[in-house]
């Protein structure tokens, strides 16, 4: 952070990057089936999205996600 702070140009990068822009939390989603009930009017209400209980079941239990490799 200091590294960051004492630069003006990485400073004004940082506070200018899009994340801090509120077209872009109102307008993020990775879903590609049915729409989340947290959309409302094509925006995404963050709180209702964390609230939403995941249904996306991957059917594989305990066991099998320990004999999977890794991935390095």
């Amino acid at each position: 952070m200091l590294y960051m702070y004492s630069d003006p140009d990485k400073l004004e990068r940082y506070v200018n990057d899009k994340v801090f822009q509120n077209v872009f939390w109102n307008n993020i989603s990775y879903q590609t089936e049915l729409r989340t009930p947290a959309m409302k009017n094509g925006i995404i209400n963050p709180d209702v999205f964390m609230d939403t209980p995941i249904n996306e079941d991957t059917g594989l239990g305990e066991n099998d996600l320990e004999t999977v490799p890794p991935l390095l």
